[in-house]
C-alpha cells in the first residue's frame, strides 16, 4: 500500500530532482551561445535567455513529465553506457556551440563565469541525452526479447533483407538524384576529374588511386555521351557500390541477430538522411570512402 503511495505521490526529494534536471535541460536547449559580462550569476542566465517565451515553458513542462514519468517514476535501474555516450556527447555541443559561433573556446574559457555558463548547458545536454540513448537501448532490449519468426511480407522481407535494403536505398537515392541530373561536381572532384584528364598536375592533396578510379569511369561515360554522361556514369556507379555496401551492413546487422524492425530503421537511416542522398548524387571521393567504414566491419 506505502509503496503504491509513494509511486503516485513522490517524496519532495523526487520534485526538486525533477525541477533542477527540468530548468538545466531547457536552459541548454534555449541557449544563444554569448559571452557574458561582469554581473551576478542570476543577470547571467537572465541576460542569455532573454524574455521568457512560451516556447521556453512548454520546454520546462515537457521535460519535467519526460524525467518524471520515465527517468525517475518508473525506478529504471543506471545506464553506463547511456552515461558515458550522452557525457561525450554533451561536450561536444557545448565545444561545437562554441566554435561555430566565435571559432574558438571563448564561449567556455572566456572567464570564470563563462565557464560556470558553459557547464551548466553541458549539465543539461547531459541530462537529455542520457535519457534519450538509456530509453533507446531499453527500447532495443526489449525488441531483442521479443524476436520471431516473420511470416507473410515481413517473413520475405527479413529472408530478403540485403536486397531489400539494396532496393529501398536506391530508390530513394534516384528521386533526389533526379533533381539534380546528371549529378554535382564540387570543387575536389573536378580537381581529380582535372588531374586524370591532364588539365593539372597530379597532387598528393586527393588520393591518387581514387583519381584514377574516378577518372576512369567518368571516361567510359564521357566517351559514350559526352561530360554530362561521365558524370552520371560514374554517380550510378558510387550509388549502386554505396547502396550494396550500406545494403550488406544491414543485413550483416540482422544475421547478427538485431531485431527486424531496428534493422529497417537503419535501412531509412541510409535511405533518407540527407548528407547521404547529396554524398550519392556527387562526384567526390568521400562517397566512396563513408562505404568503406561500415564495409570494414563485416569481418567482426
Amino acid at each position: 500500500m506505502n509503496g503504491a503511495i509513494q509511486k503516485h505521490h513522490p517524496a519532495w526529494r523526487h520534485w526538486i530532482t525533477v525541477c533542477i534536471l527540468s530548468f538545466l535541460s531547457a536552459f541548454a536547449v534555449n541557449i544563444q551561445p554569448t559571452i557574458v559580462e561582469r554581473t551576478n550569476l542570476f543577470g547571467i542566465f537572465r541576460n542569455v535567455m532573454g524574455e521568457v517565451a512560451p516556447t521556453h515553458v512548454i520546454t520546462v513542462i515537457a521535460l519535467a513529465w519526460l524525467y518524471h514519468r520515465v527517468l525517475l517514476r518508473e525506478r529504471r535501474p543506471f545506464s553506463l553506457t547511456a552515461f558515458l555516450v550522452g557525457g561525450i556527447f554533451s561536450v561536444f555541443l557545448v565545444v561545437g556551440m562554441s566554435f561555430s559561433s566565435y571559432a574558438d573556446f571563448s564561449f567556455i574559457t572566456a572567464s570564470k563565469r563563462q565557464f560556470v555558463l558553459a557547464l551548466t548547458v553541458f549539465l543539461g545536454d547531459w541530462a537529455i541525452l542520457y535519457t534519450g540513448i538509456k530509453l533507446l537501448l531499453e527500447k532495443l532490449d526489449s525488441l531483442a526479447l521479443k524476436d520471431r519468426l516473420y511470416t507473410g511480407l515481413w517473413g520475405k522481407i527479413d529472408r530478403h533483407i540485403f536486397a531489400f535494403s539494396v532496393l529501398v536505398i536506391l530508390a530513394c537515392w534516384v528521386v533526389f538524384w533526379a533533381v539534380y541530373f546528371p549529378g554535382s561536381v564540387p570543387h575536389d572532384g573536378r580537381a581529380q576529374l582535372n588531374m586524370y584528364l591532364g588539365f593539372q598536375n597530379i597532387s598528393r592533396h586527393h588520393p591518387y588511386y581514387s583519381t584514377l578510379l574516378m577518372g576512369a569511369i567518368y571516361s567510359i561515360g564521357a566517351s559514350i555521351g559526352g561530360s554530362n554522361c561521365g558524370v552520371a556514369f560514374y554517380i550510378a556507379f558510387q550509388s549502386v557500390a554505396c547502396a550494396l555496401i550500406y545494403g550488406a551492413s544491414c543485413s550483416y546487422l540482422r544475421k547478427k541477430r538485431m531485431p527486424l524492425p531496428a534493422v529497417l530503421g537503419f535501412v531509412l537511416f541510409f535511405a533518407v538522411v540527407p548528407i547521404w542522398c547529396t554524398y550519392a548524387q556527387a562526384v567526390i571521393k568521400d562517397t566512396i570512402y563513408a562505404g568503406v567504414l561500415p564495409g570494414s566491419h563485416w569481418s567482426t
